[in-house]
């Protein structure tokens, strides 16, 4: 939480869920699943090849927002 506060997801509100899954992407975070797909289309050239290292130096990955995404999917569709 803001405060430092740790919380369970299962505890979240669905409206925290989502706030917390647009503070990440707006930090730049990526789920590993996108990132793998983003490491799998590496291009050719060498210009095109140093502007996606430096891309690739700026991207975070995040479990926590797999996570808070996949809660978020189970809630909305009563899984």
């Amino acid at each position: 939480m803001k405060s430092g506060k740790k919380i369970n997801i299962t505890d979240m509100e669905t409206s925290h869920i989502r706030n917390a899954i647009a503070m990440l992407r707006r930090k730049g975070f990526v789920t590993p699943a996108e990132l793998e797909m983003y490491l799998l289309s590496e291009p050719s050239g060498e210009a095109a090849l140093d502007e996606y290292m430096r891309e690739l130096d700026r991207i975070k990955t995040c479990l926590p927002l797999a996570t808070l995404e996949a809660e978020l999917k189970r809630r909305e569709t009563g899984a």
